[in-house]
């Protein structure tokens, strides 16, 4: 593969996205392309263990249907503000892509701003392999926000959705209002928000 045929088909990849043409750009990649967020262990798929439940499209896929999976967690999730490539650098059959990304979580509001490299391989006019080395620390802060305060608050709302969601992204099923010194649970069953206090239960927390 020559560095003109792989710069083709990259730019290509890269135009398409910035487009918004979600078909061509899979057109760009593999069938078995194996594209890498976040590496896990050998032979356990998922990336590194809890990331990807917070960060729902890191993880370690090993061709095209998996990789169009994360697609839609990826809309969902978050609102892109900004997206540029800072560099690009072509050698044979492989790019390496400096980028830079703005985007705020919709669940929590949270803005990250993060650099990053993507390393792609390509073979026979297709992308083959897709690896990002990034800092993950921010995204995950992100898509954390202020776990205890908004924990609080949606239990005062009875929001048993939004209880349950903070819960699965870490928040702390005991946690304690320093202004009342109540736990969650109490606060929950004092106010007669029944479905709060039954998730709060189900994650751990304890009897009053």
């Amino acid at each position: 593969m020559s560095v003109t045929e792989t710069e083709e088909v990259v730019m290509r990849w890269f135009d398409s996205l910035g487009s918004g043409d979600f078909d061509a750009a899979m057109e760009c990649l593999d069938d078995n392309i194996h594209w890498v967020n976040s590496p896990g262990e050998d032979g356990k798929p998922g990336g590194i263990p809890g990331l990807s439940g917070i960060v729902p499209w890191f993880g370690d896929f090993k061709n095209k249907e998996e990789v169009m999976a994360t697609f839609g967690p990826y809309g969902e999730a978050q609102e892109t503000l900004e997206y540029e490539r800072l560099n690009v650098m072509f050698k044979d059959d492989e790019a390496l892509v400096v980028a830079h990304e703005v985007a705020k979580i919709k669940a929590t509001g949270e803005i990250y701003d993060i650099e990053f490299v993507q390393r792609y391989k390509v073979a026979h006019g297709k992308i083959v392999l897709l690896r990002a080395y990034l800092d993950t620390c921010r995204m995950v802060k992100a898509f954390r926000g202020d776990l205890p305060a908004r924990l609080i608050a949606a239990t005062k709302d009875g929001d048993a959705d939004m209880v349950s969601y903070l819960l699965e992204n870490g928040a702390n099923a005991n946690q304690v209002d320093s202004d009342s010194g109540d736990t969650v649970l109490k606060m929950a069953e004092a106010a007669g928000h029944s479905a709060v206090a039954e998730v709060l239960r189900a994650a751990g927390a304890l009897a009053t």
